[in-house]
């Protein structure tokens, strides 16, 4: 007996995914296809708060009121695109406390919910999806050959003769890069 942990790569693989329900069962897909799901919000999540722009920005600290400067100190602030890192900066307290800065706000829970509304919109996009298996062929495979009556390519002729990594390298991991990890 497979768990859905054991059996993510049959939807990762574009040459399976079309097939995962049969080759898994149905109980067995939609818990792998859940779990799939799970793992690609968390993954993309991540991915999306980390690609958020970072500006250093150089503060000298003054002390005693004389002006002098007497280290510097390197600050590093998450700012959007149209704040200027000038304008974190307050200096109405200086006298009393020195330089003083206003710290970015967390982002709000629900910008979490768009991330995810975002995500799922990518995976259910990747789980229809097929590619056009006929241009991702092993080296030397004669191309793929569908039922005269039915017009469809058997699940042994997409696996015997497509190039997953080829897929993935020459345009599936630019549409999907979540998906090849």
């Amino acid at each position: 007996m497979h768990d859905a942990s054991d059996c993510l790569a049959v939807l990762l693989d574009p040459a399976t995914k079309n097939f995962s329900e049969w080759l898994l069962g149905r109980e067995l897909f939609l818990e792998t296809k859940n779990l799939l799901k799970t793992q690609h919000q968390e993954a993309y999540t991540a991915l999306k708060k980390m690609s958020v722009p970072q500006v250093n920005v150089e503060s000298e600290v003054l002390a005693n009121n004389e002006n002098e400067p007497t280290e510097n100190m390197a600050i590093s602030l998450d700012l959007k695109d149209d704040e200027d890192p000038e304008d974190l900066f307050d200096d109405s307290d200086e006298d009393i406390d020195g330089p003083s800065i206003v710290l970015p706000q967390e982002q709000p829970k629900d910008g979490e919910v768009d991330l995810i509304s975002e995500a799922d919109k990518v995976f259910e996009k990747w789980m229809e999806f097929t590619p056009a298996f006929g241009d991702y062929l092993v080296e030397g495979s004669e191309t793929l050959v569908s039922n005269k009556t039915t017009g469809k390519v058997s699940f042994r002729e997409i696996v015997s003769k497509s190039d997953t990594k080829k897929y993935y390298r020459t345009g599936g991991l630019a549409a999907y890069p979540h998906c090849a990890g």
